[in-house]
C-alpha cells in the first residue's frame, strides 16, 4: 500500500499556559468530556484506568487540537506513568504522537511540546514510541505476505497489543491490489464476458483510472499529515501553501509528508471488492446473492485495511464498524445495527463510495448503484443519513460520467437517487428493514441542504471572509 505515516517536523514555541479548558464541540460523549478532564488536570492513573476499559477513546481531542500525549508532555507527566499511557494505547499511539496542533500552546506533536517545556527527558521517551511504531507499522505489510489474504476476517490489534507485539499487526494484511496488480489498470482491463455493470470497468477513455487517482491525490493534499484536515483556519493552509510556492509545490507522496489519509485506504478496500467480484457483479438490486456475495468481499477488506491505518486518523464510527466486523461469526449484514439518529452522519461512508459510480453509471443501473452504495455504508455508518451519503459520492462520479452538467446534480438526487434509496431501505427483509417514518423524516432533513443550496454555494476569495461565513 502507501506505507507508513511520515510526520513533517515542527519547531517548538515558547512555553505559555495550556489551552483553556473551554466546552468541548457540541456532540462530546460524557466519557470524551471525562478523557478530556482527566488529562487536563493530570489525573494520569485515573485516566489509564479508564482507557484501559475504554481504548478508542484514547483518540478523544479537545477543541485546541491537544490530545492526551500533548496534555501528558505539557504537564510534565513522570517516565513510568507515560510508559503505562503508551502501553494502553499500543498502535493507537502513532497517529496520537504525530499529530501536530497548531491551536494548542505549545503548538506541535507531543515531543514538541515537551521539548518546549523544557522536558527533555519525556521528549526523547516520545520521541523513541514514536520511532518505535513507525517501524512497527513499515514492519507489519512486510510480514502480512506470509499470511492467507483470504482467511477470513482477521481480529484488529488491540489497544494493549503495544508496539513490541509485531505479531498481532502483522496477522492482519494491508489492503490493496494483490502482488502484480496495478489498480487503474485492473479497472481498465477488458472482462470476457463480462455483463454491462462492468463496462464501468472499461471505460476506453481512461477518465475512471484518473479520477480514481487524482481523489487519492486530493485525499494527500486535503490531509497533509493531519495539519490541514484538522485546521480550522482557511487563511493558515493558504498560507502555508504560498510558502511552499504555491500549487507546484506540492507534490503528494509519503516521502514529502503528504500521505493519503483513511480515506483512500478504505476506497481502495471497496475497489478490490470490485474487482475480486468481476464476473459475478450484481445487475440490479434485486439481485441478492450477488450483493451478498460483493458484500462480504467488500467487508473483509475494510477489516484488513485497519492494519495500514496508523496515523492516517480514521475516523471512530469507521473503527466500530471494523470491530463488529472483527468478531467471531460476524456478518456484514448484521454486524452494525441500523440507527435511528437525528445526529448527522455519514462522512466516513461517503469517502469510500466513489468507485460505485464508476462501474455503475447509467439509468440501467441506479437501482443496483444505491443498493450497493446503501450497503457499502452500512459496514459502519448504518443510518438513512449514512446511507444517502454514500448515494450521493456514488451518484456523483455516475453522473460525471455521463456527462452530466453538475448544475443538475441536485435535482437528479433530489427526484431519482433519494427515491429510489427510501424505496430500497423499506423492501429489505423485516430484520433490517428500519422504520417508515424514520426514513421519510430522515430523508427530508437530507434533502434541505440540496433544496436549499444546491450546488451554487457563494464562492469566497478572501480565506478569512470565507471562515466567516461557513462557520
Amino acid at each position: 500500500m502507501f506505507g507508513c505515516f511520515s510526520a513533517a517536523a515542527a519547531s517548538p514555541e515558547a512555553a505559555a499556559p495550556p489551552p483553556p479548558a473551554s466546552a468541548p464541540p457540541p456532540g462530546r460523549t460524557p466519557d470524551e468530556l471525562k478523557v478530556l478532564d482527566l488529562a487536563r488536570s493530570a489525573h494520569f492513573d485515573e485516566l489509564i484506568q479508564f482507557l484501559s476499559n475504554n481504548p478508542d477513546l484514547i483518540f478523544t481531542t479537545g477543541k485546541s487540537g491537544y490530545n492526551v500525549f500533548h496534555q501528558a508532555a505539557y504537564n510534565s507527566i513522570h517516565p513510568e506513568t507515560l510508559k503505562r499511557l503508551y502501553a494502553v494505547g499500543g498502535m493507537r499511539c502513532l497517529n496520537l504522537l504525530q499529530f501536530y496542533s497548531q491551536h494548542g500552546n505549545p503548538r506541535g506533536r507531543p515531543a514538541d511540546v515537551a521539548e518546549a517545556m523544557q522536558n527533555y527527558e519525556i521528549a526523547k521517551m516520545l520521541r523513541g514510541m514514536e520511532a518505535a511504531l513507525m517501524q512497527a507499522a513499515a514492519e507489519a505489510p512486510a510480514q502480512a505476505q506470509h499470511a492467507d489474504a483470504r482467511g477470513g476476517h482477521r481480529a484488529v490489534p488491540r489497544a494493549r497489543d503495544g508496539p513490541g507485539a509485531q505479531a498481532g499487526a502483522a496477522a492482519v494484511p494491508t489492503c490493496g491490489p494483490s502482488p502484480g496488480c496495478h489498480l487503474p489498470a485492473a479497472l481498465g482491463a477488458q472482462a470476457s464476458g463480462a455483463h454491462p455493470a462492468e463496462a464501468g470497468l472499461q471505460e476506453p477513455s481512461g477518465r475512471v483510472g484518473a479520477a480514481l487517482v487524482l481523489s487519492a491525490v486530493g485525499d494527500a493534499i486535503g490531509f497533509r499529515n493531519g495539519d490541514f484536515e484538522f485546521c480550522e483556519y482557511g487563511q493558515d493552509i493558504e498560507a502555508r501553501i504560498r510558502r511552499l510556492g504555491g500549487a507546484l509545490g506540492i507534490v503528494p507522496s509519503r516521502e514529502t509528508g503528504w500521505p493519503v489519509s483513511d480515506d483512500t485506504v478504505q476506497h481502495l478496500a471497496t475497489l478490490r471488492a470490485i474487482i475480486d467480484a468481476q464476473g459475478a457483479l450484481p445487475r440490479s438490486s434485486k439481485d441478492a446473492g450477488a450483493i451478498d456475495g460483493l458484500m462480504q468481499r467488500m467487508a473483509h477488506w475494510h477489516v484488513m485495511t485497519w492494519a495500514d491505518m496508523d496515523g492516517r486518523a480514521p475516523g471512530k464510527r469507521c473503527g466500530r464498524g471494523v470491530q463488529a466486523l472483527s468478531q467471531p461469526g460476524a456478518r456484514w449484514d448484521t454486524a452494525v445495527a441500523y440507527e435511528a439518529s437525528e445526529k448527522p452522519q455519514g462522512c466516513g461512508a461517503s469517502m469510500r463510495a466513489m468507485g460505485i459510480g464508476a462501474v455503475y453509471h447509467g439509468d440501467t443501473f441506479r437501482d443496483a448503484l444505491v443498493a450497493i452504495a446503501a450497503e457499502s455504508a452500512a459496514l459502519s455508518h448504518h443510518s438513512f443519513c449514512g446511507c444517502a451519503s454514500a448515494v450521493v459520492s456514488a451518484a456523483g462520479c455516475a453522473l460525471a460520467l455521463e456527462g452530466v452538467q453538475i448544475q443538475a446534480w441536485p435535482q437528479i438526487i433530489l427526484e431519482d437517487f433519494l427515491p429510489r434509496l427510501q424505496q430500497y431501505l423499506l423492501h429489505r427483509p423485516a430484520a433490517r428493514r428500519p422504520a417508515a417514518d424514520d426514513v421519510s423524516r430522515q430523508c427530508q432533513r437530507f434533502a434541505q441542504p440540496w433544496r436549499s443550496q444546491g450546488m451554487t454555494a457563494k464562492q469566497i476569495a478572501d480565506p478569512e471572509q470565507r471562515d466567516r461565513h461557513y462557520k
